[in-house]
């Protein structure tokens, strides 16, 4: 069978010739790398079939809850997310759409753009104050999708600021007893999901932070992922959520805090954890200079560290991280030794 186009993608982009010709182009790479598969392995991610493909809006329809992650700079996974979506949404699916790119104190201004705009840039323009180190671009079809279909769209990230304040100050920094007690966090997260979620940290930031920091950096992600599915319990009817692969984890991300059956859609870069999600794409890696070299580099030059090992958190340092391997570039207003190797990293 196969594979269709990106009919909705594209028409979007009518009357905005440079990214219509960038998107055909970019489908016409995606289809000739799908031709060419690696062996899989039981870690290795190929591309899905184009029947298991044709078949995803159909399974998306089944949910309640479904989450389809991102490499947040890769255009081949936005492309084929923006698809399966899209189909759904054609073929009669409503659901609501908590995207990452908006922190939930956000909301009241998303609701009134969504009322009173008629293009994505429109939307973003309105809710997202001071803009942000989004690829907007990437995310333009999805919100002209809703705003064609008169889908809601849903805030669901923890701010920045709230994030290292979680880091700085626990969790109680920032949510009171009751919202821990919604969002599952009254307890500590069982041992396995801690113990992954700091390796997680760790990888991240290529073994430069030292371990006192890896458990309060990984809690903070656990709040992300829990303020998440919190948006999403908390919705009426069917939500999808576009968000991190990391987020969308079923063993450490959102998934365990949604507290019901669900989706989880991974669009990956060569391999993945297995388990990591319910279903996988496969789709080729963009060039990007080695992260690794950028903060290892930036360590060693760090006036008062002799090696990475010896990088010192600060009392900012919290603002820094809050990331997996996935997230997006910190704002380039942030204090922090580590915002050009974070930038780097993405």
């Amino acid at each position: 069978m196969p594979l269709p186009a990106l009919p909705s993608l594209l028409d979007q982009c009518a009357g905005r010739p440079a990214r219509r010709a960038a998107l055909t182009a970019l489908l016409a790479v995606v289809l000739s790398a799908c031709a060419s598969a690696p062996p899989r392995d039981m870690d290795t991610i190929v591309p899905l079939s184009a029947e298991t493909r044709a078949a995803l809006p159909a399974a998306m329809m089944t949910q309640r809850f479904v989450l389809m992650g991102e490499v947040h700079d890769n255009p081949f996974g936005h492309a084929w997310r923006t698809q399966a979506l899209t189909r759904a949404v054609e073929a009669g699916w409503r659901p609501a759409i908590a995207m990452e790119q908006f922190d939930t104190r956000f909301q009241p201004l998303l609701d009134l753009a969504m009322a009173t705009c008629t293009d994505a840039p429109c939307v973003i323009a309105a809710a997202v104050p001071g803009k942000s180190a989004w690829e907007w671009t990437y995310y333009e079809p999805i919100i002209d999708l809703a705003l064609k279909y008169k889908l809601r769209l849903l805030a669901a990230n923890l701010s920045r600021a709230d994030a290292s304040k979680v880091v700085r100050g626990g969790l109680s920094a920032v949510f009171s007893g009751a919202q821990l007690r919604d969002m599952g966090l009254a307890v500590p997260p069982h041992a396995e999901l801690m113990a992954a979620q700091e390796q997680a940290v760790a990888d991240g930031h290529c073994g430069v932070l030292p371990a006192a920091m890896h458990g309060p950096m990984a809690t903070a992600q656990i709040a992300r992922d829990a303020v998440m599915a919190d948006v999403m319990r908390t919705a009426a009817g069917p939500v999808v959520l576009l968000a991190g692969n990391g987020h969308v984890r079923k063993d450490i991300g959102v998934p365990q805090w949604l507290g019901a059956p669900s989706l989880s859609i991974g669009f990956i870069e060569g391999r993945a954890t297995t388990g990591a999600y319910d279903q996988a794409e496969g789709m080729m890696p963009i060039a990007r200079p080695d992260p690794c070299e950028a903060v290892k580099s930036l360590a060693t030059s760090t006036p008062g560290t002799s090696s990475p090992g010896t990088l010192q958190p600060s009392a900012q340092q919290g603002n820094e991280i809050v990331r997996n391997a996935d997230d997006p570039p910190p704002p380039a207003t942030l204090p922090l030794d580590l915002t050009r190797a974070n930038r780097a990293m993405h």
